[in-house]
């Protein structure tokens, strides 16, 4: 599964035939896209990785051909494909037949863990450059792509509709597990011998650190990055949080690397003082050393971690620089711990909101399906292999493989109180009035009394092993289903009566009365599970042979086929509803009553391996399904409109809780020992404030003096003051009536001499004024003088001129006659 950078697609990885990614809108959860190679001989993608922009998809088939495929996903289009893996896959699936089951998933190849396991030289031979665990996409390139594997480290280039490798690699070959991209564009590499390679974007290897500071290896499994650095976690339930150094100084000193070959350490010193080096900050580990850390993802704000084990369980850490340096932070569980093994019983109760599972992890787990929480969990030395859940919800019926157990649940225990020597019981379960418990026992099935542990009865008749067994309404009767093809009805009105029953049924207890009124048997069938109808006239039935069956007074009066084997069905207590479990992990809810021969169904896929239980909430509002894959669904019973069935009456669960005798007389001794101590620590406290109060009321005594006597003081230092004020108020009047005398005075002196000098400017004034008016007369009469003896000047200049000209002209004429005389 990958989940697209924007957060708005993921890809999800199909197994099939032909392998199938498909992309789902994370807004609408509706499938956008399918994406599936042709010309591929794989049956599933191992990993998968969008681009930075979301646009396009990277896919990578697993064995045999391990191809490597580039879409363009909203277009379903193929850019180009290139095979990734230089050796066939054929080997890495004969050696190594966990990868084939566990799937490929949070892209990184399911083969990976297997890989990792591998401690033989051997096997980590025969899988060298034959099998990849990781690919993506540069973050600022979506041309440019990385591929990891064991052995493998390819870097390709998209250009003119081909993937184009375009790395030589320069240092060795190792089982590359995982990488990571940081925001310069360095490429991060986690390998199985606990080392951590940092690379550049054209794959020149800068420097190499170690994964964890413990002497023992640790492979690295995960890597993520973030702005200071990157994460890494992996084997012995180790993380690791690396920051970026700023001097690079004192780098070699605390990750202490081993000797490196000539090359890689000629590089890695050469990049001491740079930003490719990085130094470890924080180390966390897990109380389990055997669990893997395999997959982590950092919040959008960068504040907090989660990541995934290999045992199906979620871990949270606070990535703070507060929570990074105090000694308090650690991983805790998110949510609520899983199972991590095949689930081999579940049952639910009347009284209370709860389901009761068990595993092969050797856990039995009691949960709230009201608010989704995990209530209980125990852990026991053997695997349990059947669990049963009384009505009440107070106790609980566990099946090992020496014993079978009635245990009390306790508010924060189980515990056992009354043991059975039913070895190896693989189905039990309570009667509706929890008054009587049936358990398998071999090819036998015993009824017990809750209430006395007494053997009312065993029913014998079945060849092969039990695998179902169920209660009527009315506790009655008991249909249990063999793998031997045998469906048995028995009656149980008689039971402890001592009456007999034609030995169909012995008891070790007396259980005579034990009546078998129906058989179906059917040798090529072998029954996993039936169940009867409310009234008790109709049996269906589900086994190996892919049909559902209704069986009716001993006789198959209906056969429904199936296309996959049909393991487990359930009818809600109104008789209205059926469910029924597969092979495949698929719920199908029948049509009810089952009408004709193809039986119409809805189906939903959930679980990745075949259902192991199905169970019907006493209300029929919900429905709880475990499978082999170690998960429990819940499912809201609905109708088709999605409303929910309407109930006959409410149900009120009960809130009462059971608390052992010893537990109560052990906290009400701690209640006593706490009120106790708590009248001590009044008595002691009241004492204390007695004293404080005698020391306070001294002190405030002395206080209250010494302010007392500094008031006297501050009253006589007021007195003395307020005179003081007074009499400089008397005289700052004085001086200021004598200043007002005086300003006075000046002002009438300044006035008297600004006058005289007013008027003596005043005089000036008229007398430069009559001047000026004589200056304007004289200049006048001499302007008039002169314009006179101007104009007499022009006019003799004029006359002068003028007989001038007219000599000058008379002169004219007497040349010119003389000359006009001398030409003739």
């Amino acid at each position: 599964m990958s989940v697209a950078p924007n957060k708005r697609y993921v890809a999800i990885a199909e197994r099939g035939e032909k392998p199938v990614a498909a992309i789902y809108d994370l807004h609408t959860l509706r499938r956008r896209k399918a994406l599936s190679p042709s010309d591929t001989d794989s049956k599933e993608f191992v990993c998968m990785a969008f681009s930075t922009d979301s646009k396009y998809v990277l896919t990578q088939t697993g064995a045999p051909d391990w191809t490597l495929y580039y879409w363009t996903w909203e277009k379903t289009k193929l850019m180009a494909s290139v095979r990734t893996a230089n050796i066939p896959g054929e080997r890495f699936m004969t050696s190594n037949p966990q990868a084939t089951q566990q799937g490929g998933a949070n892209n990184t190849a399911a083969a990976t863990n297997a890989a990792a396991n591998s401690n033989s030289n051997a096997g980590k031979e025969n899988l060298f450059g034959s099998v990849v665990y990781q690919v993506s996409f540069n973050p600022n390139d979506n041309s440019q792509l990385c591929v990891i594997g064991n052995g493998i480290f390819k870097m390709f280039r998209y250009a003119e509709g081909a993937l184009k490798p375009f790395l030589f690699q320069k240092f060795e070959a190792r089982n590359f597990l995982c990488h990571c991209w940081t925001a310069d564009e360095r490429i991060i590499i986690g390998t199985d011998d606990s080392r951590i390679l940092i690379c550049e974007s054209n794959g020149e290897l800068k420097n190499e650190i170690s994964f964890f500071a413990d002497a023992v290896a640790k492979p690295c499994h995960s890597l993520i990055s973030f702005n200071k650095g990157f994460v890494a976690a992996g084997g012995g339930g180790s993380l690791a949080i690396f920051e970026r150094c700023d001097d690079g100084t004192h780098a070699a000193t605390a990750n202490a690397p081993p000797a490196l070959t000539p090359a890689a350490a000629a590089t890695a010193a050469a990049a001491n003082a740079h930003k490719d080096t990085f130094r470890r900050v924080r180390e966390f580990t897990l109380q389990d050393d055997s669990v893997k850390l395999v997959n982590m993802a950092i919040s959008p704000s960068e504040d907090s971690l989660v990541c995934t084990s290999d045992n199906h369980q979620i871990y949270s850490l606070l990535l703070t620089t507060a929570d990074i340096k105090g000694d308090e932070s650690k991983l805790e569980v998110f949510s609520q711990p899983f199972h991590h093994g095949q689930i081999t019983g579940m049952d639910t109760c009347i009284r209370k909101p709860l389901i009761a599972t068990c595993s092969s992890d050797k856990s039995v787990r009691v949960w709230n399906y009201l608010d989704s929480s995990s209530e209980l969990v125990k852990y026991f030395a053997e695997e349990a292999y059947s669990v049963a859940l009384h009505p009440s919800g107070l106790y609980i019926l566990v099946g090992f493989s020496d014993k079978l157990r009635l245990m009390n649940l306790l508010i924060d225990d189980i515990r056992p109180f009354r043991e059975f020597t039913i070895r190896g019981c693989r189905e039990c379960r309570f009667s509706n009035g929890g008054q009587y418990f049936a358990a398998v026992h071999g090819n036998t099935i015993q009824i017990y009394s809750t209430w006395r542990f007494e053997n009312l009865g065993n029913l014998k008749g079945h060849n092969g092993k039990v695998r179902s067994i169920h209660w009527s309404p009315d506790d009655g009767k008991i249909i249990t289903a063999g793998m031997d093809g045998a469906i048995y009805d028995w009656a149980l009105k008689d039971m402890g009566t001592g009456a007999t029953a034609g030995g169909a049924a012995g008891g070790a207890g007396g259980g005579g009365g034990i009546k078998r009124e129906g058989e179906s048997i059917l040798k090529s069938c072998s029954y996993t599970c039936a169940v009867a109808s409310p009234d008790g006239k109709s049996i269906y039935a589900v086994g190996s042979d892919k049909t559902l069956k209704e069986i009716v007074d001993s006789q198959i009066v209906r056969e429904i086929e199936s296309d996959s084997v049909l393991i487990q069905v359930a009818l809600s207590h109104s008789g209205r509803m059926m469910f029924v479990g597969t092979s495949t992990g698929t719920i199908r809810s029948m049509k009810f009553p089952l009408s004709h021969e193809s039986g119409e169904y809805q189906e939903h896929q959930c679980h990745s391996g075949a259902i192991t239980k199905l169970r019907v909430s006493y209300d029929d509002t919900h429905l709880f399904s475990t499978s082999e894959d170690g998960c429990v669904y819940v499912f809201k019973v609905a109708d088709k409109e999605g409303r929910g069935l309407k109930r006959e009456r409410e149900i009120v669960f009960a809130d009462e809780i059971l608390v052992t005798k010893s537990d109560l007389e052990e906290k009400n001794q701690m209640m006593n020992e706490l009120k106790t101590r708590v009248e001590e620590l009044k008595m002691e406290n009241e004492y204390q404030l007695r004293l404080k109060d005698m020391n306070f009321n001294e002190k405030i005594k002395e206080v209250t003096e010494k302010f007392m006597q500094e008031i006297e003081a501050l009253k006589i230092t007021s007195t003395v003051l307020r005179t003081d004020k007074e009499k400089e108020e008397v005289r700052h009047e004085e001086e200021m009536v004598e200043e007002r005398e005086r300003h006075s005075r000046e002002l009438l002196d300044l006035e008297t001499v600004h006058n005289s000098k007013l008027m003596t400017e005043y005089d000036k004034f008229q007398e430069l004024q009559a001047k000026t008016a004589e200056l304007q007369v004289q200049w006048e009469r001499q302007m008039r003088d002169m314009q006179v003896a101007k104009e007499k000047a022009l006019a003799e200049l004029t006359n002068h001129f003028e007989i001038k000209l007219k000599d000058k002209q008379a002169e004219i004429e007497r040349v010119s006659s003389r000359r006009d005389e001398a030409a003739i």
